[in-house]
């Protein structure tokens, strides 16, 4: 029993604490190296059982991290390689999704997308700008380069075309890849010119100006009791912008002449007659016929003295031309009263004198006129005949 109880304890001094470092381990049975090992009594020995469980509890801590660590290693090696597998399998995918998402813009409306840069990256939160005010081109491709799609909506606005008039959602953060609507202004909307020719000016105006339309008017080369529009520019039906201007031709009163009353001008020689006339500012015509007063003078007036004309209206004078001019006819041999009788018949008169002869062939008879047959004298002039007689 004492030597039982002096193994226990180990000859070599060895317990259940005793530490035993590498190398310092007895020398191997002649089992240890034996592929069945036989199952001694020395195997079974208190001894022996105390050093394994020994060794066991000391290799324990060291093998632990050892395991972990090649666990953990494993796992991200098995992540590593599935990532991997997702991203070749999700790429042509996200290209195409992509690709399809440019929307195709609706009439009176444009849409923008940015172009694919062939992978997707994770949406994030950015400041939208305050775009209103802007070109919508400059709009547009600030909008592009921070991320956002964009979408235009055209309407007519009195503001000028391509301005930004309003966004959609309206400045502050958004998601990348949000669609911005831009309200875009299209310019003023046309207004069809209306036909205002044959119009009075007042209606035609009024018509104009409640189409938001400027008039310009302009002096036609045309009369009419009242101002009417004989001609327009632009013509009826043309479009324009809000504001322009209409350019309208409008006749004009007739010019009423003044009252001039008609001087006396009988008597008056012709020169002076006109100078009259030209005074009172009224014109004349005149004609020149035969008259026993003297030649230049005026004998007649149509309208007469007192009357009244417009100015500028014609007055008819009527001035003499002197007395005709006869030519004397042939009368001798004649007897006194067919003489006589001819001469006055051409509007001469006769005055007869008597001549003795001895001839009785001359008694009675014309035998010398003066003046001479062929001589031209005026209207009215006497002619003198000649009248032979016997002498007793």
């Amino acid at each position: 029993m004492a030597a039982d109880q002096g193994n226990e304890g180990g000859p070599q001094g060895l317990s259940d604490e005793t530490t035993i470092a590498d190398g310092d381990w007895p020398v191997a049975p002649e089992w240890a190296g034996s592929s069945e090992p036989t199952t001694s009594r020395a195997d079974r020995s208190p001894l022996v059982t105390r050093q394994r469980r020994a060794l066991t509890r000391r290799s324990t801590p060291r093998l632990l991290p050892v395991l972990i660590t090649v666990v953990v290693g494993t796992l991200a090696l098995l992540a590593a390689l599935w990532s991997l597998t997702l991203g070749t399998r999700e790429g042509p995918r996200r290209a195409a999704v992509s690709e399809n998402t440019q929307t195709v813009p609706r009439k009176g409306e444009g849409r923008t997308t940015p172009p694919s840069t062939g992978r997707t990256e994770a949406a994030k939160a950015r400041r939208l700008p305050n775009l209103v005010g802007l070109q919508a081109s400059e709009a547009q491709r600030a909008l592009v380069a921070a991320g956002f799609d964009v979408r235009l909506k055209h309407v007519d606005s009195s503001r000028a075309e391509g301005q930004v008039l309003d966004q959609d959602p309206s400045n502050g953060a958004a998601r990348t890849g949000t669609t911005v609507v831009l309200t875009v202004s299209s310019g003023p909307a046309l207004i069809g010119v209306p036909r205002v020719v044959g119009l009075q000016l007042v209606d035609a105006r009024e018509a104009l100006r409640s189409r938001d339309l400027v008039v310009r008017e302009r002096e036609a080369n045309a009369t009419s009791p009242r101002p009417t529009v004989a001609a327009q520019s632009p013509s009826a039906g043309t479009k324009v912008e809000p504001r322009s201007t209409v350019v309208l031709d409008v006749t004009r009163r007739p010019v009423v002449p003044a009252k001039v009353i008609v001087p006396a001008l009988v008597g008056v020689p012709v020169r002076d007659a006109k100078a009259r006339l030209a005074e009172q500012g009224l014109r004349w015509t005149s004609r020149v016929v035969p008259s026993g007063q003297p030649e230049g003078t005026v004998i007649g007036q149509t309208p007469t003295a007192g009357a009244q004309l417009r100015e500028k209206a014609s007055v008819a004078l009527r001035v003499s031309g002197g007395r005709p001019q006869i030519r004397v006819p042939d009368v001798t041999g004649l007897d006194i009263e067919s003489a006589r009788e001819e001469l006055r018949s051409t509007g001469l008169t006769v005055v007869v004198s008597e001549s003795s002869t001895t001839d009785p062939a001359e008694e009675g008879v014309v035998v010398n006129q003066s003046p001479s047959a062929g001589t031209t004298t005026s209207e009215g002039e006497a002619v003198t005949l000649v009248v032979g007689r016997l002498a007793s």
